[in-house]
């Protein structure tokens, strides 16, 4: 008895070979997504409502914990324990509770530098001073400061700033404040404030608006406020509420956004300083004074350089810079070389540049000089937006390469009186004989052509690794006939049931 055939069974087996291509092609995609997913995730967002830590800033290493406390409390953060290690700190240590601390009396208001009178006394404890911190951090085209400080006691008002300087002039009152800057246009001041009782809280990024040769600037200067835009975006601050009395704060700032003023250069201002008052009116007297430092706004490294021992001429010679002391710098080093006999000036006679990723050793590659003579190389580190640039000196030590001439090559008389003509014929007969391809045999010092051996590719003659596109687009291709063939299988199975009924 003849059966007749189940015309659907090809048509099941094509669409499970394309179901199973579509998953193939889905689980590529979803590899090569799931790298993606876990770098956004690394970013936890800030949160005013909540003492977790609060990671503010590049998400690259998790960011930067905002969370009222200096050590490290998530699992990829960074805090104010682990900051030096990749950005530039200045820290401030001031003394506190003592009648030896500078402080500001007798009306020195906080607009009027003419009124500043300096001595040694002891502050209340809700402006008593005890340290503080700024980092600055560039990552991305963002740069991100981050500022922290310590006071005596949390219980009452107070504000707290910390004064950026360009530093051209210094007071001269002779009322003891003669070490402070006079401010410029475009000076700074970060302020964290204290109100009602220290309960409610506040920071504020200002810039003062003229320099200190107007006639009265107690009338016609002030700070400005910048607007630093919303919290957990612009800003973020973290503070440890012990009672509601705050004694240490930390906040985060997006410099890059900020309005009117945006990123600040490693050169752009030379002190910093911190001061405290107790209420927030411009002609309000000035309290602690933590005297002015040089601001640390970029990491300085340094550059130690060694160049290649002497040479005869025909070889190669090089640098080697040693770059250490930066903040993760990045950027390029470039070599230069001048010689035979030269300073360090005008047209180098080699350049190279190499790019910088982290701390440690680079090399210059290879220079062949086509003069005998003495070479001075040099190595310059760009520097970048954490890192200010180094470089060595010209004439700094190991810094020098000589060049030797080669020494003639004395050919001895052949022995028995035979002329040079006879023995260069006599020795290409044999070279000829003893060679059946007719090659001659090549000159001392000059490496032979290999013989039977590819001239391209790493691995055996005729090996060809695969890519790892190539492998997947294979892996798809036998996975296709794998189920082929159990689609054929399968019907055959079905039709041989079939024709057995």
């Amino acid at each position: 008895m003849t059966k007749t055939l189940n015309p659907d069974l090809s048509r099941y087996r094509y669409r499970l070979i394309a179901l199973s291509i579509g998953a193939a092609l889905a689980l590529f995609a979803a590899l090569g997504l799931t790298g993606g997913r876990a770098l956004a995730a690394t970013m936890s967002p800030c949160s005013a409502t909540t003492h977790a830590p609060c990671l503010f800033g590049p998400a690259a290493d998790g960011g930067f914990e905002i969370d009222g406390n200096r050590t490290v409390d998530s699992s990829n953060g960074i805090d104010w324990s682990t900051a030096s290690s990749v950005m530039s700190v200045t820290h401030f240590t001031d003394l506190y509770s003592s009648q030896q601390d500078d402080g500001f009396v007798q009306g020195s208001f906080r607009n009027n530098q003419s009124t500043w009178t300096c001595d040694q006394h002891k502050s209340a404890p809700k402006v008593d001073i005890i340290t503080g911190d700024i980092a600055l951090r560039t990552v991305s085209g963002q740069q991100y400061m981050y500022v922290d400080f310590s006071r005596v006691s949390g219980s009452g008002d107070g504000f707290f700033e910390f004064n950026f300087s360009q530093a051209t002039h210094n007071l001269t009152t002779n009322q003891g404040c003669n070490s402070l800057p006079k401010r410029q246009t475009g000076d700074l001041s970060f302020e964290f404030g204290f109100t009602g009782g220290g309960a409610t809280r506040t920071i504020a990024l200002e810039k003062w608006t003229c320099d200190y040769t107007q006639v009265n600037p107690a009338l016609q200067c002030s700070f400005v406020d910048l607007p630093i835009g919303s919290e957990g975006v612009g800003w973020e601050s973290g503070y440890d509420d012990t009672g509601n009395k705050a004694t240490y704060g930390e906040a985060a700032v997006n410099l890059t956004q900020v309005e009117g003023l945006g990123a600040i250069s490693c050169t752009q201002f030379s002190k910093v300083w911190m001061d405290s008052h107790a209420s927030e009116g411009e002609t309000d007297e000035m309290k602690d004074l933590v005297a002015p430092i040089t601001f640390n706004a970029c990491g300085n490294p340094t550059v130690v350089t060694t160049a290649s021992a002497a040479v005869t001429l025909g070889s190669n010679i090089s640098d080697t810079a040693a770059l250490s002391g930066g903040v993760s710098p990045t950027g390029t080093m470039t070599f230069k070389a001048y010689g035979p006999g030269a300073t360090c000036g005008g047209t180098p006679t080699f350049t190279s540049t190499v790019p910088v990723n982290g701390n440690g050793n680079y090399g210059s590659g290879n220079f062949l000089p086509l003069a005998t003579g003495t070479y001075r190389f040099v190595a310059a580190y760009s520097g970048d937006a954490n890192n200010s640039p180094a470089s060595d000196s010209c004439e700094a030590a190991n810094e020098t390469v000589v060049v030797s001439p080669v020494a003639p090559v004395v050919v001895p008389s052949p022995p028995g009186g035979g002329t040079e003509g006879t023995s260069n014929g006599t020795n290409n007969g044999s070279n000829n004989g003893s060679n059946p391809g007719g090659g001659v045999a090549p000159a001392s010092g000059v490496a032979p052509a290999a013989v039977g051996l590819p001239l391209t590719g790493a691995g055996p003659q005729g090996s060809s690794p695969l890519s790892g596109a190539a492998f997947a687009i294979l892996l798809v291709f036998a996975l296709i006939g794998l189920l082929a063939v159990i689609g054929c299988v399968l019907d055959a199975r079905r039709n041989g049931a079939a024709a057995e009924a």
